[in-house]
């Protein structure tokens, strides 16, 4: 409660620091912003009142592995996750992950299910199937799915009822 109340008391001095001087005062260890805004341009480059500021795209590393899980086919099981308050489906860059999701994405994206990618080789894999099905699966390794919900094979869609393909 005390760090809540000293973080505000400099919240509000940088503030009030900021407002009377014109400049602002930033505390702490920060980086720059402008490899977050390469959204915003994409030329990786962002024009200010002064100069042009080149810069390099920040690149997030998609490949993950997880020899825990492979695809397959699985069983339908009836499950109580009581803590599930939203459906997630568990996916990869393979044959079978990709016709699942011919299949399935329409319902997955009625159901606001979110995804998870458990296996992909690459960045340019991960941004292809990103971009055929339209969707943004978080890498992850899903050796926890198979620790905690004994699943083996995916493409699968858990809600917190039902595990099925």
């Amino acid at each position: 409660m005390m760090r809540l109340f000293f973080g505000m008391i400099f919240f509000f001095a940088a503030i009030t620091v900021t407002a009377k001087s014109q400049k602002t005062i930033i505390l702490g260890s920060t980086q720059s912003s402008l490899p977050y805004l390469s959204q915003f341009s994409p030329h990786g480059k962002i024009k200010t009142q002064k100069k042009e500021i080149s810069f390099k795209p920040y690149q997030m590393n998609y490949a993950v592995h997880t020899k825990e899980l492979t695809p397959d086919s699985i069983k339908s099981s009836i499950v109580d996750i009581k803590n599930l308050t939203q459906p997630i489906y568990i996916i990869g860059d393979d044959d079978l992950s990709k016709a699942w999701l011919t299949k399935y994405n329409e319902r997955l994206k009625s159901l606001h299910a979110v995804g998870f990618i458990v296996n992909v080789k690459n960045n340019e894999s991960y941004l292809g199937l990103s971009e055929q099905f339209n969707i943004q699966p978080i890498p992850v390794n899903g050796a926890a799915f198979k620790k905690r919900l004994g699943i083996k094979h995916y493409p699968v869609l858990i809600s917190r009822y039902r595990i099925e393909q």
